[in-house]
Order: C-alpha cells, then sequence, then structure tokens
C-alpha cells in the first residue's frame, strides 16, 4: 500500500525479534498493533462462522473506533464479521439482552451502524440493550437505513 494511505511522511521500519515491524500513526498501523499475530486455526474456522462457504473482505466491519457501543458484546471489539444473507432483523421482547442479534445498518449518510434492530409497522427500530444509556431510534427502512447483515462474529483485543 502507498505510503500517501498510511498518514505518514516516510515509511519506518523497525526490527525486532528478527520480526520487521510497521512504526507509525495510520490506520493500518494502529490495527496491527492491537491485533499482532492471527491465531493460526482461524484461517479455516472464518466459513463456519459466517455461515457462508465465501468469505469475504466484504463481510469485515472495523468497530474499533467506537468508544460508546449500543451494546456490550461490542466493548473492546475490533472488527465484525457479518453474514449479508441475513438481513431481516428479530428483536425478542422477552428475551435478555445477550440473547438479541446484532446487526449493521447502513445509514443514509453512508456511516454505518452496529445494533439490536426490529421492524416494526414498516420502520426499523434501533433497541439499545439499556435504555439507561441511549434512547431508541427508529428510521424508514430501505429509505434512511439499509440492513447490512447479521453479525455473526466479534474479534476484540485482548487487555
Amino acid at each position: 500500500m502507498p505510503d500517501r494511505y498510511l498518514f505518514r511522511a516516510e515509511p519506518t521500519v523497525a526490527v525486532t525479534r528478527g520480526r520487521a515491524e510497521i512504526i507509525g500513526s495510520g490506520f493500518l498501523e494502529k490495527v496491527l498493533e492491537d491485533c499482532q499475530e492471527v491465531p493460526l486455526f482461524l484461517r479455516d474456522s472464518l466459513g463456519y462462522f459466517s455461515g457462508s462457504t465465501r468469505v469475504s473482505v466484504d463481510d469485515f466491519f472495523w468497530v474499533g473506533g467506537d468508544d460508546d457501543p449500543l451494546h456490550p458484546y461490542l466493548a473492546e471489539g475490533l472488527f465484525v464479521m457479518v453474514n449479508r444473507r441475513r438481513k431481516t432483523p428479530f428483536h425478542f421482547r422477552s428475551g435478555p439482552w445477550w440473547r438479541q442479534p446484532l446487526y449493521i445498518i447502513l445509514m443514509r449518510d453512508g456511516s454505518y451502524l452496529a445494533s439490536c434492530c426490529a421492524v416494526e409497522t414498516g420502520q426499523l427500530v434501533i433497541h439499545p440493550y439499556s435504555l439507561d444509556f441511549h434512547r431508541s431510534a427508529q428510521y424508514r427502512l430501505h429509505r434512511d437505513v439499509e440492513i447490512v447483515g447479521q453479525i455473526v462474529a466479534v474479534a476484540r483485543r485482548f487487555s
């Protein structure tokens, strides 16, 4: 990737323990610093988690920049994997918050939202896990918002 996309003036490489590491302050450097190495056993398991035989980069969304997520499962999360075939949101009113499925929602302004939601009378209703932290919101489905898919896995940083 060209250096102009990594938000650094000059490429800087430091060698530690026989391995080259990129030093900088761009997005990719932050992700590499947070992720370190991905375990080898995860390489072939992504299809199993997503419920799809074809997993692509388009199925992953970065959620690491949200300091105030709408659901506790997304706290300390870096990336989420989405099953794009599951676009019908369900919200189980009688179920606890940890059993509610999460979805990636594309807003009209081009931003994304990760939250629990349900379709009620043609409106997409965003359900926070607790009313003490966030209010519910309503949007016109297919006009103000689109459902990208259901979140099936969350990759989080280890503290």
